[in-house]
């Protein structure tokens, strides 16, 4: 969280508050003498009633003025913004963050509430949020996936006190009690009643001083009183910054520790993998059963899975990216050529849907290729005779998310593998170059293999 500001008071601010209390002190004593030295009861007693009177108005008003100003605040928090924000880089940290609010705060939409009324009410503290996030972690080499779960306590925070009428709350924290604004009345009253019976008093004992010290009196009150309030609101306003900073630290703790615990449960990578080459072994036998194919009918297949439109991801240490939702390609390689099929598959739910399949002739893969560097976003790309290439984004940059210590050479490789591009490219590329030809010699040596396995087994058995 952001530390709290120390008080900042301005040098010209204390000079006002000091001067303004001397001036003052010097103007009351003056008056106090002439009061004495006319000898009444009258005037004594309203010089002492204006004073407490002044002081009753001082207290007062300061705990009043720093409600005020901190309502003032928390109102500009909450208020929608009146300026358009600066548009941020398509792929920065900034703009990651904005994603996140405005998928959570579109998603988390309280109960009995329009998506356009939660949105408009609550643009300004959702402004507010970001820029705290923003400024917090732009500056600490975080990625903005790992702060998700930050975004969604925030968000889940706010939809709880919209839907507890509690989101205002601080409306009727910061009012100001009917004894603070009687304090401050009834010092306002006494001050003034007392003045003006001290007044004429201290100007026909003295008349040309008299009446200086009385004006003196009032304007350096006025003065001071103003210099003061502000004085202790800054001054009030750090304990108060640090209480509320202490509450939400301790709720974004307990929603951190919460969020550990439920990552404590997550599967291995080794898991993930498994899980996902099952999903494959499924889709391969749909397939299979969709085209009528019997195993023996089936050369070899192969696969290339990239990440969908859509998605979340996550890796461990030197792993490679898992996704919520894959996009794959599946080839089966027959003898009368080649079934391709489109598949998007929802990994958490375990849901799959063939998007395309296709139908062609080993003479028809007219070039197989990657675009893009190793370490960069790379491109799959097969390009059939008389048809539109086929592109899949098959990894992403091996820069992005890297973690000290990782070798970005490496994570590429590592992406490769776990895509099943390499041993895809090996088929695709041996039936671009050589048609069916390569299928036959495959074939034959699937065989020969087969024989040798057969001997050695007959030769142990024997």
């Amino acid at each position: 969280m952001r530390p709290v500001q120390p008080a900042s008071i301005p040098v010209g601010e204390w000079l006002r508050a000091l001067t303004a209390a001397a001036a003052f002190v010097l103007a009351a004593g003056n008056i106090a003498r002439l009061v004495l030295q006319r000898g009444e009861l009258s005037p004594v007693l309203a010089y002492l009633v204006s004073a407490a009177g002044v002081v009753a108005f001082v207290v007062g008003g300061a705990d009043r003025h720093f409600r005020r100003e901190r309502l003032r605040l928390k109102e500009a928090e909450y208020a929608p913004p009146t300026q358009r924000k600066k548009g941020s880089l398509a792929g920065g940290f900034a703009r990651k963050v904005d994603r996140l609010f405005d998928t959570y705060f579109g998603r988390y939409v309280p109960r009995d509430t329009a998506r356009s009324h939660w949105l408009a009410q609550t643009a300004g503290i959702r402004r507010h949020l970001r820029d705290e996030l923003v400024e917090i972690y732009r500056e600490q080499r975080v990625d903005a996936g790992e702060i998700a779960w930050l975004v969604r306590h925030l968000v889940g925070d706010v939809r709880q006190r919209w839907e507890n009428d509690t989101l205002t709350a601080y409306r009727t924290r910061l009012r100001t009690p009917l004894s603070t604004t009687a304090l401050c009345v009834t010092g306002l009253v006494a001050a003034a009643a007392g003045a003006a019976w001290v007044a004429p008093a201290a100007a026909l004992t003295a008349p040309v001083g008299g009446t200086a010290s009385v004006l003196l009196a009032v304007a350096s009150a006025v003065i001071g009183a103003r210099a003061c309030f502000r004085i202790v609101a800054e001054r009030r306003r750090v304990p108060a910054d640090e209480a509320e900073r202490a509450q939400q630290l301790a709720e974004r703790q307990a929603a951190y520790e919460h969020w550990q615990k439920k990552l404590s449960r997550k599967p291995s990578d080794a898991e993930m993998a498994s899980w996902l080459e099952c999903d494959r072994r499924i889709l391969v036998d749909e397939a299979m059963r969709h085209y009528r194919l019997r195993p023996s009918q089936v050369i070899a297949h192969a696969f290339i899975e990239a990440p969908a439109g859509s998605y979340k991801r996550a890796r461990v240490p030197r792993g490679p990216w898992r996704y919520s939702r894959y996009r794959l390609l599946l080839f089966l390689l027959t003898d009368d050529g080649v079934r391709q099929v489109d598949i998007d598959l929802d990994f958490e739910e375990g849901v799959s849907r063939g998007t395309q399949r296709l139908n062609y002739r080993f003479d028809t893969v007219a070039a197989v290729r990657i675009d893009g560097v190793a370490t960069q976003q790379q491109t799959f790309e097969l390009r059939l005779v008389n048809g539109d290439p086929i592109r899949v984004r098959v990894t992403e940059s091996s820069t992005d998310g890297i973690q000290p210590g990782e070798d970005p050479g490496a994570l590429s490789r590592v992406a490769l593998d776990a895509s099943g591009l390499p041993h895809t490219l090996h088929v695709l590329e041996g039936i671009a170059a050589e048609g069916k030809q390569w299928i036959r010699q495959q074939r034959r040596r699937a065989d020969e293999r087969l024989s040798e396995v057969t001997a050695t087994v007959a030769g142990l058995i024997g």
